[in-house]
């Protein structure tokens, strides 16, 4: 069974459709409309595909789940940062130029170097 996520999902726009590289998912689909849904989905569906982060997949540790290779590359926060493993996501802040204290502190938090290691940590890349 291969897991999918809405058509107008960002996931699927940023993820799986450059993977698919313009052909169409043309098995049979389950579509799920968030990241949660989908790894319930993919723990409680033998057999099945589906994607998610990698980190997501790290923090819920769930049993049995196998994560795929790409060209012989494992997915890991190494292999994303030495730019080894094709298929990944860069997240980033956008904020108003006047926004208030509170989001410029919270963004130079999370840009810094406790923010960064707290991304590590929860086993993202290293930004």
């Amino acid at each position: 069974m291969v897991l999918d996520r809405d058509e107008d999902e960002s996931a699927r726009k940023l993820v799986l459709l450059p993977l698919m590289d313009g052909r169409p998912v043309e098995a049979r689909t389950v579509v799920l409309n968030k990241a949660g849904e989908m790894l319930e989905a993919m723990e409680s569906t033998p057999d099945s595909l589906g994607y998610s982060s990698l980190g997501l997949l790290q923090e819920r540790e769930i049993p049995g789940m196998r994560v795929l290779a790409l060209d012989g590359v494992v997915p890991s926060p190494e292999a994303i940062v030495r730019k080894e493993y094709p298929w990944y996501l860069t997240f980033g802040f956008v904020h108003a130029a006047d926004a208030p204290q509170v989001v410029r502190d919270f963004v130079g938090f999370a840009s810094g170097p406790e923010g960064r290691k707290l991304v590590e940590k929860n086993g993202y890349a290293k930004p």
